[in-house]
């Protein structure tokens, strides 16, 4: 492959969500230790649901980056490259988006080459050569 993709980096959040997720934390804490001080179990109640939000898209935000996940219909006529050979009769695999997919071809496609998806059955991508691919939008 060309070019290593990270499976977490919290660079890919912005400055915004790094900011609604610490403020989620700060807050419920904040909150939490307010309400235990003061005797209040509304600051209390307050802090843990912030906390738990926090917890919460601090935990989706991690899957996103783990395990992103593409519909199959939103790969069509994206490129990508070829890591393992891929041919008619034998699944090979290509990365598309970041992602590994199964899949064919009706000519020989090696390792390296670009490849564009032409259509998806299933789990596999029928793909082409990208030189090779027309463009279907032109009259």
């Amino acid at each position: 492959m060309s070019k290593e993709v990270p499976a977490f980096d919290f660079r890919r959040w912005g400055p915004g969500g790094i900011v609604v997720i610490g403020a989620f934390f700060v807050l419920g804490l904040v909150g939490m230790a307010e309400g235990a001080l003061r005797g209040s179990i509304f600051f209390e109640v307050l802090g843990a649901i912030c906390l738990g939000g926090g917890i919460v898209t601090f935990a989706v935000k991690i899957g996103e980056e783990i395990h992103p996940v593409t519909a199959k219909w939103g790969i069509d006529g994206e490129v990508g490259e070829v890591v393992e050979d891929v041919d008619r009769d034998t699944k090979g695999v290509v990365l598309v988006r970041s992602e590994l997919w199964s899949a064919k071809s009706e000519g020989l496609i090696r390792v390296g080459e670009k490849i564009r998806v032409v259509k998806v059955e299933g789990l596999v991508a029928w793909v082409v050569r990208a030189d090779a691919a027309v463009d279907r939008s032109a009259p």
